[in-house]
């Protein structure tokens, strides 16, 4: 009986007596009152949150899209046609608005072409904030109609030029050309190329900023 009692006594362990759990570092239960018991005297690490990582709305292609609006913007207000090229006594300067409104007479389509200009530009300005870059090739195609449409009807353009001439009593030595018409044109018909080109290109790039 003594012998019963001993061996029961010996397999019995006190409550904080360290026993083996194979989950545990060398056998040894985790207190997680006691300091340094996790990892060997190293404390049980935390969890850590990290933060969410936050994508740039700006990209290269949101500021040339908007870069090439305000450059379309402003050659659209500026002259395009100069008529002291025709001849030295004349100072007239027309932007594209006057002159649509003037060869409308001639060619209807020449009063909606400087509106068209201008709605695609505001569309361009809208989808330069939509993460499709590309969708901003409807108003520059847009905007390449409409010069497609310019170039076509030059000569009505030669042929108001004259006329206007004519009204204004001068007297012209050589009729005026297409060629003419474009040796007189002024650096606002050069900006809006260069504003379609940067809306071009904006239209291709993703690179964020």
């Amino acid at each position: 009986m003594d012998n019963y009692n001993n061996q029961y006594q010996e397999n019995q362990q006190p409550f904080n007596q360290l026993q083996y759990n194979p989950y545990t570092n060398g056998g040894q239960q985790y207190n997680p009152y006691a300091y340094g018991q996790y990892g060997y005297g190293n404390p049980m690490p935390q969890p850590t949150m990290e933060a969410p990582v936050k994508r740039s709305f700006i990209t290269i292609s949101l500021m040339l899209g908007l870069l090439g609006s305000v450059v379309l913007f402003v050659g659209l207000m500026m002259p395009i046609i100069d008529f002291s090229h025709f001849h030295k006594d004349v100072d007239i300067q027309y932007n594209l608005f006057k002159v649509g409104k003037n060869i409308g007479i001639i060619s209807g389509m020449w009063n909606v072409i400087p509106y068209v200009i201008l709605i695609s530009i505001i569309l361009l300005v809208a989808l330069s904030f939509v993460r499709i870059p590309v969708l901003k090739i409807l108003p520059v195609i847009l905007i390449l109609c409409m010069f497609v449409l310019m170039l076509v009807d030059m000569g009505n353009v030669a042929t108001w030029a004259s006329d206007l001439l004519d009204k204004l009593g001068i007297v012209m030595e050589k009729e005026i050309t297409t060629e003419e018409i474009f040796k007189s044109l002024m650096p606002g018909m050069y900006i809006m190329v260069g504003g379609t080109i940067i809306s071009l290109v904006s239209c291709f790039v993703k690179v964020k900023v």
